[in-house]
């Protein structure tokens, strides 16, 4: 990050990046306390890892889309 962003402006890139951690680390705690609610069961475990299996197949996409239109 401190590599790419230009030098008048990694204030602001530290800041963007920071800002984005804490926003997913909340929706991680939101999505694990929708998920398993107040006790952890089986059922809970699963629905939590079905979520987390779309949300990480829509983040390959959206990296891989990309990648293949700038070969075409």
């Amino acid at each position: 990050m401190y590599a790419a962003a230009p030098a008048e402006q990694v204030g602001t890139a530290s800041g963007l990046y920071r800002t984005s951690q804490y926003i997913g680390a909340n929706l991680a705690a939101a999505l694990v306390g929708l998920g398993l609610g107040d006790h952890a069961t089986d059922s809970g475990l699963h629905v939590l890892a079905m979520v987390i299996s779309v949300i990480s197949l829509l983040l390959l996409v959206a990296a891989v889309v990309p990648l293949c239109r700038k070969k075409a």
